[in-house]
Parts: C-alpha cells; structure tokens; sequence
C-alpha cells in the first residue's frame, strides 16, 4: 500500500514548518529587543538603531511565515487525496485566512479584532490536529503502531497548549488595552517560545511521517 500523494504533501508540510520555526524564533528575537528599547531613556543612537533593527526582523519574519503558510496550504492541498483528515484540515486553513482577511477589513472594531483572533487560533490548531489525525491514520494503515502513538500523544498535548494559548492571546489583548507595555512583551515571548517548540514537536513528528511513507514508497 503507498501513498504517494501524502508523501509527497507532507514533505512540503515539514518544509513549512521549518520556515514556520525561523518565523518564531525571529519573532522572539524581536519581542526581546522591543523590550529592550522600551526600557530605554530618551531617544539614543542605540535606540534608533535598535528600532529599525526590529522593524526589518519584522518584515523578515513575516515575508519567512507567508511562505510556510503558501507551503503548507500546497502540501495539504496535495496530502488530502489519500486521508480524509488532511481535506477538514485544508477547510480550516481556509476558514482562517477567510478570518484574517476580516479581520484587516474591521480592523477599527475591538469585538470583531478579538473574536477573529481567537478564532484564528482555533483555526490553526484543528489545521495541525487533523494532519495529526491523518498521519496517524496512515500509520494504522501501514501498521507502524509508533508513529501513531506518538501522534496520540501529540493530539492530546496540542490540544492542552491550545488552551494556553488562547489564554494567552486574551491576556495580550488585555494588556495591550490597558498599555502595560512590559508585561505585554514578556507575555508575547512566553507565546513565541511555546509557538517555537510546538511547530518543533510538529516539524519532528512530520519528519517520521515523511521517513514511513517514504520507505514504503521504497
């Protein structure tokens, strides 16, 4: 039994997460020298310096993240012909970027601000918990019962840190409205750091995905 298709998706899934990893981790850089600069007296050279330094991590970070995202959305695309799981997770994407674009068009009314990053959030996850739940089917499939363990181990726990981060994603629009700039920045790294380890999780679970269905394609 080969499938040829998720193979081929989920390469180009662990290659987005990758990118996603470098997007995180060039995020946290930047939340770190924001709270630096804000920590700074008067307007100095150093703070200049810092401030643009930051803007261009920004755009960089970014620019890096659009193209895991266009990479994901193919490899799902593509995966989605062998497992039914991968198709609900090509909805969610969807479902998010359709919630993004609402939220850039209302972006002047809190409620809908709020409402659609909390969504997005939801939307994200189920996206990784159903290529969780696809790759597992395939492993019952190929009757590699450690891929699929792992991957119910990864299900549960993906679920328990949505629950944190939606936690968090509150608490940011909080601070954000009451202007505690520390805080906010001290918070938004704790959400990168977890962000950087789960795509990691991810990244190395996809990995042993890609490696079975490949050696099967063998």
């Amino acid at each position: 039994m080969q499938f040829t298709k998720a193979e081929s998706g989920i390469r180009k899934i662990f290659i987005s997460q990758i990118l996603f990893i470098i997007g995180f981790a060039t995020s946290l850089i930047t939340a770190v020298v924001s709270m630096l600069v804000h920590t700074m007296n008067g307007e100095t050279q150093n703070q200049i310096v810092l401030t643009l330094f930051t803007s261009y991590l920004n755009c960089f970070s970014i620019s890096i993240m659009m193209i895991g995202f266009i990479m994901m959305l193919i490899g799902v695309f593509i995966a989605c012909v062998d497992d039914e799981n991968f198709k609900v997770a090509l909805y969610s994407i969807v479902f998010g970027v359709a919630l993004a674009i609402i939220s850039i068009v209302w972006s002047s009314v809190d409620a809908v601000g709020t409402i659609t990053n909390l969504l997005t959030t939801l939307t994200s996850y189920l996206a990784i918990l159903y290529i969780i739940q696809g790759i597992r089917n395939l492993a019952q499939k190929l009757e590699r019962n450690d891929i699929e363990k792992k991957g119910s181990f990864l299900y549960k726990l993906f679920s328990v840190l949505y629950i944190f981060e939606t936690c968090i994603t509150i608490s940011l629009l909080i601070l954000s409205d009451i202007s505690a700039i520390i805080p906010f920045f001290i918070l938004q790294i704790v959400g990168d750091i977890t962000s950087f380890f789960q795509n990691l999780l991810f990244m190395l679970y996809l990995g042993k995905a890609k490696r079975m269905l490949k050696k099967k394609k063998e």
